[in-house]
C-alpha cells in the first residue's frame, strides 16, 4: 500500500525496488519539462502539508524509530519557523499564512494520531 499522495512516491518505490535487487538507470537524453506545483498552485498551503506529511511517513517507513522522530521533530517544530523567518525576510504575508495553515493540518493530523 501506497501512503503516500503525489509526493515522495518515486523515491518509496525506488527504494522498494533496490531493497528488492532492482537497479534505477539514468537516461541523460531524455527530456521532460515539469512546471513544478502547475497543479497545486492554488492550494499552496495544502501543497506543503502533503509534502511535510509524505516526509513523516516515509520517514517512519524506512528510518528507525529514533531517526524518523527526530526527523519529525525537526519538521514540526525547526522548519516551522525558519518557513516563517523566509517568509518575512520575503516580505510575504501569503507566504507566512499558508505556511501557518499547513502546519496547521499537520498538527492536526500529528495529534489526532
Amino acid at each position: 500500500m501506497n501512503d503516500f499522495l503525489c509526493i515522495l512516491e518515486e523515491v518509496d518505490f525506488s527504494l522498494r525496488a533496490r531493497q528488492l535487487g532492482y537497479s534505477s538507470f539514468y537516461l541523460t537524453e531524455a527530456q521532460a519539462y515539469h512546471k513544478g506545483g502547475g497543479s497545486s498552485e492554488q492550494i499552496k498551503a495544502r501543497r506543503l502539508f502533503y509534502s511535510l506529511r509524505s516526509r513523516i511517513l516515509y520517514g517512519y517507513k524506512h528510518f528507525s524509530w529514533i531517526a524518523a522522530t527526530m526527523l519529525m521533530l525537526g519538521t514540526i517544530i525547526v522548519e516551522p519557523l525558519s518557513r516563517i523567518v523566509l517568509g518575512v525576510a520575503h516580505r510575504s504575508g501569503s507566504e507566512i499564512v499558508e505556511t501557518c495553515r499547513a502546519y496547521r493540518m499537520l498538527w492536526v493530523l500529528c495529534r489526532s494520531g
